[in-house]
């Protein structure tokens, strides 16, 4: 007995929010992630083995585009080619936050200073604001809107952040370009003349929060109270306040 296909509908497409795949019927489903973010794929066999196939992120693709797509990938298949043949199976089939690993591997030869260091801040940023979103999509899959779901939760409250984010998503998606996993084209993470059409400008946004300080008739009373404790983080602190070091000066100090 043959699947039932177009099983979805564009309102129930638009209202599903909960983290899975929803089936259209003959292989292709919505999946959305943990983070909200939704996408298509359809999953077919060929030769003896599955293959999920992206077919872009939604709402950018519609229903009907991924049908549409979907109808001729399996037209394709009918005629027993796989649609996913040679360099553009591998395009797809590299997800983004293996490539970012690559990528800040590669990179970070040439940065200065503690590379290590900097390795870390770039795959935290990451892992906490693009890998929940677009992690598990191809690189070639990933567009304008689901750049976007990564940036917009945190553009207005964490600007700073939200750029870090968006310059390190580009640079993955240039390295993805330059190593044959991306096709070539304008980067949907780029600024000038691209994000900056719909996201406001990050000097109007950006909030500095300062951090609360002691006032200075207080500081005696606080030290006295400091010295009567030999701990490593009493010392360290008295040791701050006496100098004027750096607070990471202290911290890696030995």
């Amino acid at each position: 007995m043959a699947r039932a296909i177009n099983r979805l509908s564009a309102q129930a497409v638009a209202r599903a929010k909960e983290p899975g795949r929803y089936p259209d019927g003959g292989g292709l489903f919505l999946h959305i992630g943990k983070s909200g973010a939704k996408s298509w794929v359809l999953r077919y066999r060929h030769g003896g083995k599955r293959h999920d196939a992206g077919l872009g992120a939604y709402p950018l693709f519609t229903l009907a585009d991924a049908r549409t797509k979907a109808n001729e990938m399996r037209r394709q298949l009918a005629g027993g080619v796989d649609p996913l043949s040679g360099a553009r199976r591998n395009r797809q089939g590299h997800l983004f936050e293996r490539v970012a690993g690559d990528a800040i591997d590669a990179l970070s030869a040439g940065w200065h200073g503690s590379r290590r260091r900097q390795s870390d801040q770039w795959w935290q940023s990451l892992r906490d604001h693009a890998f929940p979103t677009i992690g598990e999509m191809p690189v070639q899959a990933i567009d304008t809107a689901a750049v976007l779901q990564c940036l917009r939760p945190i553009w207005a409250t964490k600007n700073r952040t939200a750029n870090r984010v968006r310059a390190r998503i580009e640079a993955v998606l240039n390295f993805a370009v330059t190593a044959g996993l991306r096709e070539p084209g304008d980067n949907p993470a780029r600024w000038r003349g691209h994000l900056s059409n719909v996201l406001a400008q990050p000097s109007r946004v950006q909030q500095v929060a300062h951090h609360k300080a002691l006032p200075y008739a207080e500081m005696p009373a606080f030290m006295a109270e400091l010295r009567q404790s030999n701990s490593t983080i009493a010392l360290a602190l008295r040791f701050l306040i006496v100098t004027a070091a750096r607070t990471g000066e202290v911290l890696g100090a030995r």
